[in-house]
């Protein structure tokens, strides 16, 4: 069962990460001076009140660069 569930999830993953390789090139062939750099920052998940936690996340940036 949990086998089933982690293949699920991975085949999800990698369809989800071509899909945004395609996206990439498509966008890289109709605009060839800009380029696009993907990176990731880690931040706070915060409390219910409001207030900083001990759990962190990794959120996607995209930066345009001209």
């Amino acid at each position: 069962m949990v086998a089933d569930y982690n293949h699920a999830v991975l085949a999800r993953l990698r369809i989800a990460l071509t899909k945004w390789e395609v996206r990439e090139k498509e966008f890289a062939a109709t605009q060839p001076r800009v380029h696009r750099r993907r990176s990731s920052r880690v931040i706070a998940i915060p409390d219910a009140d409001g207030g900083r936690s001990t759990q962190f996340t990794r959120q996607k940036v995209v930066k345009v660069l001209l």
